[in-house]
């Protein structure tokens, strides 16, 4: 019998999850936010009108988040041929799994803890399960900085010298 590998169990793992994470999910009747419909709405209307510039609901320009978040959707409405919750919340949650995965990459690089045990932490908690799953902010607004913010301080730290501990 041959042993998986870490690396093989990580590949694994990521794909049963994202099957199990993304079946059912443009169900009405999942836990959802209060306002996602509202965002879904704007997303709908951006993308159906052609305007991604201005955010608006049901007519009315919305400035309430900024048009970037609409737009996650775009790509998943042009493969299913309309905006629709599905495209919306599929949407959400591949950038969730990409922003566990990169986190997981980041860890084992600085400190050397396997990814598979980083992303099953990462994606089991419950703000991952709930609002990965949601077309909210939430991912977006959170996950994205700290990302960047992790992989920039890894590039300041291997390129520069004004950092403490810097090569």
């Amino acid at each position: 019998m041959t042993k998986l590998s870490n690396k093989n169990l990580f590949i694994i793992f990521t794909i049963l999850y994202t099957v199990f994470y993304l079946w059912d999910i443009g169900n009405i009747s999942a836990p959802r936010q209060g306002t996602e419909s509202l965002y879904v709405q704007i997303s709908q209307e951006m993308y159906d009108t052609g305007n991604v510039m201005t955010p608006h609901y049901r007519g009315e320009r919305h400035w309430s988040k900024p048009p970037v978040h609409f737009w996650l959707a775009y790509p998943f409405y042009a493969m299913m041929g309309e905006s629709s919750l599905t495209g919306a919340r599929v949407s959400m949650a591949i950038l969730t799994i990409i922003l566990g995965i990169l986190t997981a990459v980041w860890l084992k690089r600085r400190f050397k803890i396997e990814p598979l045990l980083t992303l099953a932490f990462f994606l089991g908690g419950y703000g991952a399960i709930k609002f990965g799953r949601t077309f909210m902010m939430e991912t977006s607004l959170s996950l994205l900085p700290f990302i960047s913010s992790i992989f920039l301080f890894d590039y300041l730290k291997d390129t520069s010298s004004f950092l403490p501990g810097a090569k």
